[in-house]
């Protein structure tokens, strides 16, 4: 029987240089837990494991017709999708995601 355990320290750094996930990160990823304040542009961010590697996901997004957004000061960064069903099955994995996320990560 072999057991392995790693650790690696995350900072907020780490988290700022982070990629932003993408589609086929939120559908096969695994949401590890979250973090508030590290991001300038949103309170509370979900990181997420996908291939071995770290991804953040901003929790604000908000959901309107064929587009989901999010408000980054004055502005808005939109997600725009080729029909309404790929939209809806976008934002109920976001809100799963969002209901798996419940550990706080403290840094």
């Amino acid at each position: 029987m072999q057991i392995e355990i790693n650790k690696v320290k995350i900072s907020k750094s780490y988290i700022k240089q982070m990629y932003e996930a993408n589609s086929e990160v939120i559908f096969e990823g695994e949401p590890l837990g979250f973090v508030l304040n590290v991001i300038k542009t949103c309170k509370k961010v979900i990181l997420m494991e996908f291939k071995n590697d770290y991804y953040i996901l901003p929790a604000n997004y908000n959901k309107k017709g064929e587009s989901v957004f999010r408000y980054v000061g004055k502005w808005r960064n939109v997600k725009t999708f080729d029909s309404k069903n790929e939209c809806d099955a976008w934002w109920n994995r976001y809100q799963e995601v969002l209901k798996y996320a419940i550990t706080h990560i403290y840094i």
